[in-house]
């Protein structure tokens, strides 16, 4: 079981989402320790249809809502999460490689429940 669920909200943002999900791929934490939830918030252009054309070595769960905001993305996706942690990123959010390890270890030797932001991102696209 995942000890990390992120979990990211989408809306008519293929771009953005594909190099979202690239980023969480090159993360420096181990797969089996976190799952990550796309919740499609009902947006013309199918969150899935993006992820198919990807192939990523994810475990990823994608869920379809009719349109009702980020926040009702948000909980969709954590009502479907299985991790201790949930992270909430936004699909334009660009994680650093670090970044996962970084915020795992803080939550568990803190003894933290929650952290509302961090400022671990790229500041730019990451190259091809």
């Amino acid at each position: 079981m995942p000890s990390i669920s992120v979990i990211i909200p989408t809306y008519n943002r293929p771009g953005s989402l594909a190099w979202c999900l690239r980023a969480l791929e090159e993360v420096d934490f181990p797969r089996e320790r976190f799952e990550v939830i796309v919740v499609d918030d009902g947006g013309s252009v199918a969150a899935v249809a993006t992820i198919g054309e990807l192939t990523l070595a994810l475990d990823l769960i994608v869920l379809r809502q009719n349109n009702a905001g980020p926040g009702a993305a948000r909980a969709a996706g954590a009502q479907r999460a299985r991790g201790r942690y949930l992270i909430f990123l936004d699909d334009d959010c660009i994680p650093e490689r670090g970044w996962l390890r970084a915020l795992a270890a803080h939550l568990e030797s803190s003894g933290l429940e929650a952290v509302e932001r961090t400022e671990a991102f790229a500041a730019a696209e990451p190259k091809r």
